[in-house]
Order: structure tokens, then sequence, then C-alpha cells
């Protein structure tokens, strides 16, 4: 056979491969599962759509009016209709019409004794409180704002974003348990350090940090990486959608996410 007209074989133990298959599903930052959650809302089961999306994106409401949907040109549809399925309406439709889902949040672990600083109560450190409170960890949250959402709430007109839906959609995360310093200004990164037990040179935005001496015996930081950090700079280490960070290992050159990063003593 020619070398031109070879046909790569599928690796069917890559999961990419078959998150590619689901042309809107790959395109979402946070590959949400957008053919299970429309066939849902096919089904009239509002809730159960509803929190397929809240597990991949934590905020539906809000992303719901406020995404740029990024989904919706990579959206098969538009290949043989003049426009692609309104995925992202779709997306605000699972919270205008769900049910109460209290009950159908997750339950908090008791405590495992690691403590965490989030510095700013923004979407990044609530989605990190939000996957770790379940876990165990203790997170404390700090934001000069007397009320928690970050830009969210501050920078998106209410005519756009109601209030109402972000007090819903973060009093999800706040009822889980973590301790709310708000009204509470970080001016001095190392007199918030002095709280908690590593720290990093370059962290401009902000911080968590923990022991974590299971994982090749170091204090372990996460933070997401401003575009003048060293990390950044390096080239090592990539933001990711959610704040959380990805290490390229040479040998696979494989992208892995962690939560967490080695401190920098």
């Amino acid at each position: 056979m020619d070398d031109g007209a070879r046909v790569t074989l599928t690796d069917i133990h890559d999961p990419n491969y078959f998150h590619k298959v689901v042309d809107c599903q790959w395109a979402c930052p946070a590959h949400t599962p957008v053919p299970e959650y429309i066939r849902l809302i096919a089904d009239g089961r509002y809730s159960d759509a509803y929190m397929i999306n809240w597990k991949s994106n934590v905020f539906p409401g809000i992303l719901g009016r406020t995404c740029d949907r990024p989904c919706e040109p990579a959206c098969r549809r538009g290949r043989v209709e003049k426009e692609p399925v309104a995925i992202c309406r779709l997306k605000r439709v699972t919270y205008d019409y769900k049910d109460d889902v209290t009950h159908r949040m997750p339950s908090v672990d008791a405590p495992n004794g690691k403590r965490i600083a989030l510095v700013g109560a923004g979407p990044a450190s609530l989605a990190v409180a939000r996957d770790l409170l379940p876990l165990g960890y203790e997170c404390v949250i700090y934001d000069g704002d007397a009320q928690a959402g970050g830009m969210i709430r501050s920078q998106i007109p209410k005519f756009r974003l109601p209030e109402e839906v972000i007090d819903e959609e973060v009093g999800y995360i706040t009822a889980m348990g973590p301790e709310m310093r708000l009204g509470r200004r970080v001016d001095s990164l190392k007199a918030l350090l002095d709280e908690v037990v590593c720290w990093l040179p370059g962290c401009f935005t902000w911080i968590v940090a923990f022991p974590f001496n299971q994982i090749l015996d170091l204090d372990l930081l996460l933070l997401p990486v401003t575009p003048s950090s060293p990390a950044r700079r390096s080239g090592s280490i990539e933001a990711t959608s959610r704040g959380v960070l990805s290490r390229t290992n040479s040998s696979s050159q494989r992208r892995r996410r962690f939560y967490f990063l080695p401190v920098i003593r």
C-alpha cells in the first residue's frame, strides 16, 4: 500500500477517540456530555439533565445565560441545516425547569485533616471547593467582597444574569460547608501564608495550599497560572479551563491534569 494512502488504526484504548466522536462535547472546555442531557430534556427529565451539567461545568444556570458556546459551531446539525442545535440555551432550560435539586448535591465526608486556603470567591475557587469538600478537605475561602461569586457577580449585567441565579448556584457550594471569610481583602500573601504550610513565588491571583505528603513526599499547592508567572513562561505547565494544571510527560507526551503542584521551597 502506498504510504500516502495508509490509514492510522483507531486506538480504542484512548478515551479521547470516543470524546472526539461527539464534536460538540469535544469542543466544550468542560467536555459536558451534550447529547446525554439533550436526550433527558426531550424526555422531560429536566432535573436529571441539570445534574449532568452540574457535574461537568458547576454552574449550568449561569453558563446557560453567559457561555460563549464553543459547542455550537462544532455541532453537526450546522452542516446540514441553517443553524446548529441551541445547546447553550438548552443548558438554561435545565435550570429553568428543574425541580429542587438540593437533596441531590454530594454529601461531605468526615474531615481528613487537610486544610485549603482559596483566595478569591470566584468560579475557580468555588469549583475547587465543590470538588474537594466532598472528599473531606477543609476549605477556607477569602474574598474582599461581601458576597461570593467574583466576576460573575460583579461584571455581568443583571439583565443578562439575574442575581438570584448566582445566589442559588453559588449557594449549592457554600451549603457544603466551606469557611467563608468574606469582606476580608488579602493584601499580603505572606500574612496569608502564615496560616498555611507552603509557599510558591510568582503567584499573583489565588492560592490553595495544604500538606499532602502522601504524593512524592512533598507539600503540594494548587494555583491558576497567570500569563506572567514563572510556571507559565517555563512551558512545562499549562493552565486549563478550570484553573487546574496540566503537566506534559516528555516520555509519553500525554497531558495529565493535576490539582496539585509540588511546592518550590
